[in-house]
């Protein structure tokens, strides 16, 4: 499963789903060129207004989003970030063709051979509490169910829907459910989509080789444990990341930069209180 923050210290008010279903808020604001603030990802997200503005700082802080007096707006770094993952968020009438009174349905692009039933999205869903994923992949010039159950025929108002975003093989739709609110629905919908963004296939550097992928500007890969998968799109993050390497996702909060940990901080010395 692709990590975007590391596991590290007391952090329970969000989690890489809850930053993702920020992030593609944000990124779907601008698509559709919207002003969008702090108070209105809220409302969108049925995240708390306190947490979105803790999102929205560590965002910031990886240059993903900027905010200024109009609202909150994606960055480049965040646009290549989007586009690298394939990631969107689609905006799609409720159905019933999909689990839970919320719904919350992502587009993610070619990862459609990575499906076998559609069960193990479903069990990423259930086992982080909402109450399903549905799983829809766009074969063959058709929208299908897994295995074989042919969303064009079966509901031709959700197939409608899906078909006006721009499809390509192997695409796939998953609808994330739940009959708690928006915010557990984008959890079931986004740890499905953060599970198929496995390594494996991906990688521009081959485990156990030395050869380097001429997209990767990141001179200070040698050496680095997280060398072996690499993402040629984001090579140009700036610091504290590790620009090309899988560890930058985890630097800003784990001290590290490219598995080489920075300096030790001095320890603070206090003063003596006055007795």
């Amino acid at each position: 499963m692709l990590t975007i923050l590391a596991q590290t210290g007391n952090r329970k008010s969000f989690d890489d789903n809850d930053l993702m279903f920020v992030l593609e808020t944000v990124y779907d604001s601008f698509r559709f060129s919207e002003v969008i603030g702090r108070a209105d990802i809220s409302r969108a997200t049925d995240i708390g207004e306190g947490v979105v503005r803790t999102i929205i700082q560590r965002l910031k802080s990886m240059n993903f989003v900027s905010v200024n007096r109009y609202g909150v707006g994606i960055t480049e770094t965040g646009l290549d970030f989007i586009r690298t993952v394939g990631i969107t968020y689609m905006r799609l009438d409720h159905t019933d063709s999909a689990i839970g009174a919320y719904q919350v349905p992502l587009l993610i692009k070619g990862k459609g051979n990575r499906i076998n039933k559609g069960i193990e999205q479903r069990n990423c869903a259930l086992k982080i509490g909402a109450d399903g994923c549905t799983t829809v992949i766009y074969r063959n010039g058709k929208l299908l169910l897994p295995p074989e159950w042919d969303i064009d025929e079966k509901s031709p108002d959700l197939a409608a829907q899906i078909r006006r975003y721009p499809l390509s093989e192997e695409d796939v739709i998953l609808i994330g459910g739940s009959d708690a609110d928006l915010r557990m629905a984008s959890k079931a919908s986004n740890s499905a989509a953060l599970a198929l963004l496995e390594y494996e296939g991906d990688p521009v550097r081959q485990p156990g080789t030395e050869e380097r992928s001429l997209n990767c500007r990141n001179r200070s890969c040698r050496g680095c444990p997280d060398t072996d998968f690499c993402f040629p799109a984001l090579a140009s993050l700036p610091a504290p990341f590790s620009p090309g390497c899988r560890s930058w996702t985890e630097s800003s909060l784990s001290g590290t930069r490219g598995g080489r940990p920075w300096p030790a901080r001095p320890p603070r010395i206090r003063p003596p209180r006055n007795t």
